[in-house]
């Protein structure tokens, strides 16, 4: 049974070496990271690309068709995956049962050597035993024989005592006849007694004889019997020593099958191994798969509700862009009566210049004093329609008239640019990730002024985030959703981000959320960007994870990273890392701070119409 299994099982793995030589040997490969222990291992398998490739397909929007076969031979390829794991495992317990028939085997193999040696002792008590038997019975031979001497010395001492009795027979003649009467009669009773007492020895001698014969036959019989258990005994004994000669055989045989299989196992496990891969590969790409499927159809479910909310920001976007466009046309009439003051200023120094002749010197300091005092008065009154404009723009969104979600311009407390934001309840968003669109593996300068549209994935800038935040009255406000689509948000009650100077450090406290506390690692860290590095680690970490953030050591909060590889949270709840595959920063006045730089809410619904109406005062 242990031989044909065994059969089975290396023509099973041939079979299995076969197919698997289709998908190449697997290459491993071990990468240590910092002289650390943990080990990455990839592997490549030209069946892994197709899958990709298959994948790829189905993402770029083929046919029904070919994403239903496609579905079906990865159903196929599985269902003949687990029928070999099926089999290898069928094959694992027969050679276990074997096993464990051989260990069975051992077991009887120890009980018959006990056996036997039980049964050679037993014939040793038998061999003693029948020596004593055969000592007895020459012991009660000699003892018969020599009882059957002493009755016939006795029967032949007894024959003269009647023979003498015999050949004396006359007596003397008595003296009376009284007396002659009474020897006649004592002797007829003494030849009474010796004739009985002749008889009963005769008996007696009979019945001892009888006794002895009976007692030898019975040693005979009892001799025949032990000879014959000695007979028994002698060929069972030949039989356990071929027995035991074909156990040791059996052992022999069986510890080399033992070998065997010893020498097999290693194979075996390997085998396990690649398929228990290869399933775990099949299995990740059908969830991937399916994955995409599910995704397909929500972003299909999507697409209405997203066409509308494209639809009305695109009426926003319109109507934004129109009061940039105005904006821009009152830049250009700003900068047309810039030039018109220009020439006028240029024309007047000519004419001044013409007529510098004719005028004397102290009237001539008397016009330029009063022409540059006009020319000042006039530039102060840009400037100051200016600030106007600047200053009734909203510091921040909690400061937008308007409840929907959209693209603000916000000029935040100490900076004098206006920046354009995108506004939602009240909150300011300062980043945005969601598809990898935009590179955010930049520079040091470039984080500080920021990058990006803030209608996409952007950065709004670490400049912008301290004046946002200068004030120490910011709460901070993170959602991200991970590759599975679980939501997780972290919630800071503290936020605020120090000056260009003090290198933009962090400061966060009071969280609340889902997500753990994972800046708390990274809080009162400086900037660090591809081209500065000021974490604590002994590497670059935003060189090594392609993105600027206030790294300590590396990875344990990070939405800055390279998209799909970089963008991560540390959950210390369950010890390990959030895969992110989309996030959002947003930031908000504390509902307890007062605003006393803001302006009132009739300034902060200043509208285009005003803006533009002001400009062209001014002009």
């Amino acid at each position: 049974m242990f031989f044909s299994t065994s059969k089975v099982y290396f023509h099973k793995i041939l079979l299995r070496e076969n197919r698997l030589s289709l998908l190449n040997d697997i290459t491993i490969y071990s990468v240590d990271h910092d002289g650390s222990s943990s080990t990455i291992i990839m592997y490549e398998i030209p069946f892994k690309i197709l899958l990709r490739q298959e994948v790829k397909t189905l993402r770029e929007g083929g046919n029904g068709n070919r994403e239903r076969l496609t579905v079906e031979w990865l159903t196929q390829s599985i269902a003949e995956m687990r029928k070999e794991l099926t089999e290898l495992q069928e094959i694992a317990s027969n050679a276990s049962k074997d096993l464990n028939r051989r260990s069975q085997t051992f077991e009887d193999l120890a009980t018959i050597r006990n056996d036997f040696k039980t049964v050679k002792l037993e014939l040793e008590a038998l061999k003693h035993r029948q020596e004593k038997s055969e000592v007895f019975v020459r012991e009660l031979r000699e003892e018969a024989l020599q009882t059957e001497d002493d009755i016939r010395k006795i029967l032949r001492n007894f024959d003269k005592s009647n023979s003498a009795t015999t050949t004396n027979g006359d007596y003397p003649a008595p003296e009376a006849d009284h007396r002659m009467r009474h020897q006649r009669l004592l002797r007829q009773q003494v030849h009474d007694i010796e004739i009985s007492q002749r008889s009963i020895k005769h008996q007696l001698a009979e019945m001892q004889y009888h006794r002895i014969g009976e007692r030898i036959q019975n040693l005979e019989v009892e001799q025949r019997r032990l000879a014959n258990a000695n007979f028994n005994l002698s060929r069972q004994v030949a039989t356990l020593d071929k027995l035991h000669g074909s156990m040791l055989e059996l052992l022999e045989d069986v510890e080399g099958i033992q070998a065997k299989v010893d020498k097999s196992i290693p194979d075996m496990k390997r085998e396990f191994s690649k398929l228990e891969f290869t399933s775990a590969q099949l299995n990740s790409e059908q969830s991937l798969l399916r994955e995409e499927q599910h995704n397909a159809a929500k972003s299909l479910q999507a697409m209405a509700v997203s066409v509308s909310m494209l639809q009305d920001q695109r009426v926003n976007l319109k109507d934004m862009q129109n009061i940039i466009d105005k904006l821009r046309e009152d830049v250009k009439r700003l900068q047309v009566a810039t030039d018109a003051h220009k020439s006028m200023l240029h024309g007047r120094i000519e004419k001044i210049e013409s007529e510098a002749t004719s005028r004397p010197i102290l009237s001539e300091e008397e016009t330029y004093a009063s022409q540059a005092t006009n020319l000042i008065h006039q530039l102060e009154s840009v400037e100051t329609q200016y600030e106007s404009i600047v200053n009734k723009l909203p510091s921040d969104c909690g400061q937008v008239n308007h409840t929907a979600a959209g693209l603000y311009l916000i000029a935040p407390a100490g900076q004098h640019r206006p920046t354009l934001a995108h506004c939602s309840s009240g909150w300011t968003a300062v980043q945005r990730r969601f598809d990898g669109s935009v590179d955010f593996n930049r520079s040091w300068e470039a984080y500080a002024q920021g990058f990006g549209s803030p209608s996409g994935e952007f950065w709004i800038g670490n400049d912008i985030l301290h004046h946002l935040t200068a004030d120490n009255c910011t709460r901070l406000k993170i959602i991200m959703q991970d590759i599975y689509d679980n939501t997780w948000y972290a919630l800071y009650d503290y936020f605020y981000v120090s000056s260009r100077e003090d290198g933009y450090r962090l400061h966060v406290g009071g969280y609340s959320g889902n997500a753990s506390d994972a800046l708390d690692y990274q809080n009162r860290m400086q900037f660090s960007a591809i081209d500065v590095d000021r974490d604590i680690s002994n590497t670059h970490c935003a060189a090594n994870y392609e993105g600027g953030w206030w790294f300590s050591h590396c990875q344990h909060a990070n939405l800055n990273g390279r998209y799909n590889l970089g963008l991560t949270w540390f959950d210390a709840a369950r010890n390990e890392w959030i895969a992110v595959k989309s996030s959002q920063i947003m930031v908000n006045r504390k509902a307890s701070c007062a605003s006393v730089t803001s302006p009132s809410q009739s300034d902060r619904s200043l509208t285009t119409d005003s803006i533009t109406t002001t400009i062209a005062t001014v002009v």
